[in-house]
């Protein structure tokens, strides 16, 4: 057995977890997909993540595959329907004992894993060896691969270093997005409900967006489309929210070519743009973001933030109280092409996860894309949030995203 010591990034997201469904795929059975994923966790050692012992009491994880993977268990078949109450289902029972924990239920795939571990990047990997059904000789050679060592110190040299200019921009940048005040007010119990519901595109939706966009919004990101979609659908439904939003970058595109990051690298960074259903003006506003560095600067705020809090003993202290008259805080975290299963069955196809929020106002969209649409799922606390209005939004967003564009959207 070994051991290494994690980053702080890692350590604060130990007590959360990331439960993702794929599919359709034929996984195989349950004592195969056991097999694979302990196979997996022993190949690489701990550089990889897989095989490491996720704890909240030490930045040292030890690195023991035979206790890394929990249960894997075989559900009753479902529908793609069905995959969003099943995942809040199994949110809410999580014990969160194992580094790890895996389901199939008919031909979906469901993996449950201590966001400690790693971010939907690692998720998206382990999803991929046990739907393709790998072998122990034919693992992909990232499962020996080694990590890039310090990579947020490397990633700050690589780019601040290359061109001192962008600390300037990232300065300027900085003051034109000042953080949102949080207004006091009345406030009440409350105690966690991880809920999510879920919307799959149909009918190549994005090329329809593609087409408007070219109409009114060139150069406008599809993402950016989407987002101010989602706002604009919940201010249909009645769900007031910031005026700022939260974007998940993927800080990895920071980094110098060649860089290996197995572990958390991703950071929030609050884009406040006035209005976050214009397309445009979030397009801009993501932009300029991405372009500063703010991500990295946020990531690394974030890092120190954490470390004053666990030495204080108050880094894992849940929330308790939410605001009587809550105001959504929208965060937004587009992850891009994922595997999605390996079986060519469109009318049946899922992909995405619930990523509970800690902040009992948040409202996590993961938005993921396969070929010409896209599936969209919203994490949050149903006693904060009513889910019919959110998954009839998500519904109307699916249908017709394009509608952002003139800023309406259909109920």
């Amino acid at each position: 057995m070994s051991a290494v010591k994690v980053s702080p990034l890692d350590m604060m997201w130990a007590k959360n977890r990331i439960i993702s469904a794929v599919g359709p795929v034929d996984a195989g059975r349950p004592e195969q997909i056991a097999s694979v994923v302990r196979k997996l966790a022993a190949r690489g050692g701990p550089g990889t993540r897989f095989g490491l012992i996720p704890s909240t009491d030490t930045r040292t994880w030890r690195h023991a595959p035979d206790d890394f993977l929990g249960d894997v268990t075989e559900l009753p078949a479902c529908t793609a329907g069905d995959l969003p109450a099943l995942l809040t289902r199994r949110a809410r029972s999580s014990t969160g004992s194992s580094a790890v924990n895996v389901a199939i239920a008919g031909d979906y795939l469901i993996v449950d894993m201590c966001h400690g571990l790693g971010d939907v990047h690692l998720v998206d990997m382990l999803n991929s060896v046990i739907g393709e059904r790998r072998s122990y000789d034919s693992l992909p050679d990232w499962s020996l691969g080694t990590p890039t060592r310090h990579p947020l110190g490397k990633a700050l040299a690589h780019f601040y270093g290359a061109r001192p200019r962008r600390m300037a921009a990232l300065l300027r940048n900085r003051n034109r997005a000042p953080a949102v005040p949080t207004a006091a007010g009345a406030s009440v119990a409350w105690h966690r409900a991880p809920t999510m519901v879920a919307a799959q595109s149909t009918g190549d939706v994005l090329e329809r967006v593609r087409q408007a966009r070219a109409r009114s919004a060139s150069g406008v990101s599809i993402a950016s489309i989407v987002s101010a979609a989602i706002v604009v659908a919940l201010r249909s439904h009645g769900i007031e929210s910031n005026d700022s939003v939260n974007v998940v970058f993927d800080c990895r595109r920071y980094l110098p070519g060649g860089a290996r990051i197995f572990g958390n690298f991703v950071s929030g960074v609050d884009i406040a743009v006035g209005d976050p259903g214009d397309p445009g003006r979030l397009h801009r506003g993501i932009g300029d973001a991405a372009s500063s560095g703010r991500p990295l600067a946020a990531l690394l705020l974030n890092a120190r933030k954490f470390e004053s809090h666990y030495r204080s003993g108050h880094a894992f202290d849940p929330a308790t109280r939410v605001a009587s008259a809550p105001v959504a805080k929208l965060v937004f975290s587009h992850v891009g092409s994922i595997f999605m299963g390996t079986v060519g069955d469109e009318a049946r196809r899922f992909g995405n996860c619930l990523n509970e929020p800690m902040d009992p106002e948040a409202i996590v969209f993961t938005i993921s894309h396969h070929g010409s649409d896209f599936d969209v799922s919203a994490s949050f606390h149903s006693n904060v949030f009513f889910p019919e209005l959110i998954q009839s939004a998500l519904n109307a967003v699916a249908e017709e995203p394009e509608l952002a564009l003139t800023r309406q959207i259909r109920i």
